[in-house]
């Protein structure tokens, strides 16, 4: 699965020719289109072997290019950056949605893609939750999709007395487990057993790491997620109906029950439960200890437990987007007919189970591919999900949040009230830099 989030790769579909105003036959288009896609994962082998000849099919005239955003190893973002920089604009972008899509928005350089010919029926395919219009326009369609649910280890369960057809509703539950599950002997090969983890030595790395753990908060507020308000002038998680001064109380009783760092104790069936398990890592279930870990065998997954019994339980979306960048009238209206072309049902299909990612077309959704019992959870995960942010200040919000967290439960140095208090003020103060 590590192959699949690693740092985005780019797919180029060079474009540099023309589409006739009112044009309607595609296959009297003509001209390049540049698609940039993620390095790791097989993006440019998923897109040569299927994507490249359904264009040729259906706009014979148009000559697909297909490269990376980067090289192996370096940042895909400072390589964009560098690139636009220098003048040199590609069509299209699979990977920019949240913060990146929101950064590109404010530098005008993304077409608005409400206004153009079609979208209004393409979007009308895609999950009307995942539509993002918070800067005013559609700056990038969602093209796929991770959610985020429990993991546990249906072993655990059963030695420690609990029913693993039963998994925590709630997070007084959740703790309540835990103990049972950290009190179980060391294993056999000297390693001791954990109630539950999260990622902690994460809690360095900004604002990907924070929306690893958003949606673990999103449960405490009943979505109400949001670190800041709807313009981004100001944070207000420290407001008491948020709940994350309850939120960093249960993040301590977890970390109690929890080892120093993740590492590869889930694998090694020495954890209980872990509420950050995205669809991504299902393929790491390959490196179970002594053998493959199956989904509905060795463990299961479960919705995120949420602070009372009824409450929704909540999801992150997360995944990748399309963008298209401005470059002239007829060229901006050629790319975006490519663009549609990348939902066409079979490639789109091809795509979601070549990159091991969930479709945000509910119509292909529906396959049989999708409705296996490791996978199905993860797209109704879907119904319910909370967004990242895409504030200017995101990060640096982000990084105060975690610090503070991290004095809460690792150094133990603040209270979560305490903590919380020190990083609204924290985070007010950085915004005014903003």
């Amino acid at each position: 699965m590590k192959r699949f989030f690693t740092a985005s790769s780019l797919l180029l579909i060079a474009a540099c020719g023309l589409f006739a105003k009112g044009q309607q036959d595609l296959s009297e288009a003509k001209g390049q289109v540049e698609i940039v896609v993620p390095t790791g994962g097989y993006y440019v082998e998923t897109l040569t072997e299927y994507f490249v000849p359904l264009v040729k099919e259906k706009m014979p005239q148009v000559e697909i290019k297909i490269s990376t955003e980067a090289s192996e190893g370096t940042s895909g973002t400072e390589a964009m950056a560098a690139r636009l920089a220098a003048g040199d604009i590609p069509d299209l972008y699979i990977g920019p949605r949240g913060a990146m899509a929101a950064d590109y928005a404010r530098e005008n350089r993304l077409v608005a893609l409400d206004t153009m010919v079609g979208a209004k029926e393409l979007e009308a395919q895609i999950l009307p939750n995942l539509i993002d219009k918070s800067l005013g326009s559609l700056y990038y369609f969602p093209y796929e999709a991770i959610t985020t649910l429990m993991l546990y280890n249906r072993d655990l369960f059963e030695e420690a007395g609990l029913n693993p057809d039963l998994p925590p509703e709630t997070w007084s539950e959740f703790i309540h487990y835990a103990e049972k599950i950290s009190a179980l002997p060391d294993r056999s090969w000297g390693n001791a057993v954990y109630g539950a983890t999260t990622w902690t030595e994460a809690l360095n790395w900004g604002g990907w790491y924070w929306n690893m753990l958003a949606p673990v908060y999103a449960n405490f507020n009943d979505g109400q997620h949001q670190l800041f308000n709807e313009y981004g002038t100001d944070i207000v998680f420290d407001e008491p109906e948020r709940n994350l001064v309850e939120f960093f109380r249960y993040m301590k009783a977890l970390q109690q029950n929890a080892p120093d760092s993740m590492g590869t104790r889930i694998w090694n069936r020495e954890v209980g439960m872990w509420p950050q398990f995205g669809v991504g890592w299902i393929a790491n279930l390959k490196e179970g200890r002594d053998e493959p870990m199956e989904i509905g065998k060795d463990v299961s997954v479960a919705p995120i437990p949420v602070l009372e019994k009824g409450m929704t339980h909540w999801s992150m979306y997360g995944g990748r987007g399309i963008v298209l960048f401005k470059t002239n009238e007829e060229q901006e209206q050629l790319a975006f007919e490519v663009l549609k072309l990348l939902y066409n049902g079979d490639f789109y299909l091809e795509y979601c189970k070549d990159l091991k990612v969930l479709p945000v077309v509910p119509a292909v959704a529906e396959d049989e591919f999708f409705k296996k019992d490791n996978i199905r959870p993860f797209i109704e995960a879907l119904q319910n999900v909370v967004e990242e942010e895409s504030y200017p200040a995101f990060d640096e919000v982000a990084n105060i949040m975690l610090a503070n967290l991290s004095k809460v439960i690792i150094t133990e140095e603040l209270t979560p009230e305490e903590a919380v208090q020190v990083a609204a003020e924290e985070a007010r103060k950085a915004l005014l830099n903003y």
